[in-house]
């Protein structure tokens, strides 16, 4: 389902089967955009779900830093404020300038988010990334009703699905009978 909020900044209902809170938003190729991205993020937030808080995790690229500053900027215009913002260095190879900070660092940021408070999460990375994101997501409840996940569009649905199904799947079978 389309919001109709403009070309290449709606945001999209990823799927029917997908769980609920799970969006994607436009990408971020500069400030410029970023920012009107990230307004067109909150605007829907706070007006069409009424969520005046929530935390940001991204990381320490271009990509990320750009978004998350346009999402910071903002949230103050919308009455709306950024619980915590956490970010992590992006994987080698990801976007050609990555460090390489690997899942330690993904899992000290979900740790964060979780120590937090919120229950409104922006996830601004890349697709390797979110996927270790929402397993450790997963592993730490914060996947349960009365969470919701925002997922810039470097991750599809069905891509989390497959993750998340991997890990349930990978649980089940460590269960002792």
């Amino acid at each position: 389902m389309s919001l109709g909020l403009g070309a290449g900044e709606s945001l999209k209902r990823l799927s029917r089967g997908s769980p609920p809170g799970w969006w994607k938003s436009a990408p971020a190729l500069n400030l410029f955009i970023s920012m009107r991205a990230s307004r067109t993020l909150l605007r829907v937030m706070n007006g069409a779900f009424n969520w005046n808080t929530f935390a940001v995790v991204h990381t320490r690229d271009s990509y990320g830093t750009n978004y998350a500053s346009g999402l910071e900027r903002s949230a103050r215009n919308f009455s709306m404020a950024v619980l915590k913002t956490v970010t992590f260095e992006p994987y080698a190879g990801t976007d050609g300038t990555g460090g390489g900070g690997g899942a330690v660092e993904v899992q000290q940021a979900v740790d964060e988010l979780k120590a937090s408070g919120a229950n409104i999460f922006v996830a601004v990375c890349h697709e390797s990334e979110c996927i270790d994101i929402m397993h450790q997501a997963y592993d730490k409840q914060l996947l349960d009703e009365g969470n919701a996940w925002i997922l810039t569009d470097a991750m599809s649905v069905e891509q989390v699905n497959t993750a998340l199904e991997a890990e349930a799947r990978k649980n089940e079978s460590a269960r002792p009978l």
